[in-house]
Order: structure tokens, then sequence, then C-alpha cells
């Protein structure tokens, strides 16, 4: 005798967890999109940017200066 308390169908899981990753994923691109010209500068951009917009004479005294 099978017991049905533990028996389960495949296809019913495997339904179910591609609704809930669909659901999830939709979430995130919700929350992505509308956060899109929000998002901050991490502190390694900003000083990425400082340091490209620097001319040549500029960054080989910063390295002049952190070098002694």
């Amino acid at each position: 005798m099978v017991n049905t308390f533990f028996s389960y169908n495949d296809n019913k899981i495997t339904k179910r967890l591609w609704i809930y990753f669909s659901i999830i994923f939709l979430a995130n691109l919700l929350f992505k999109i509308t956060d899109l010209g929000f998002s901050s500068f991490w502190y390694d951009e900003i000083i990425s940017v400082q340091s490209a917009s620097l001319d040549f004479t500029a960054v080989s005294e910063m390295v002049e200066d952190h070098a002694s």
C-alpha cells in the first residue's frame, strides 16, 4: 500500500517553482527599473572618475606624494 500523504507530483512542484521564480524575477526587475535613476555612486567609482579627469602632471605629482 502506497502512502498518499508522502506522494507528490513532479509536474506540480516544477510548475510551482517556475511560478515562484517568475514572481521573484519580476519583482526584482520592477524594483530595479523604478530605482534606475536614483542609484548612488560607490566610493571607488567616485575616485576613479576624479582620477580620470586629472591631467598627467597632477597624476604624476599625486603618485610622487604617495610614494614618499
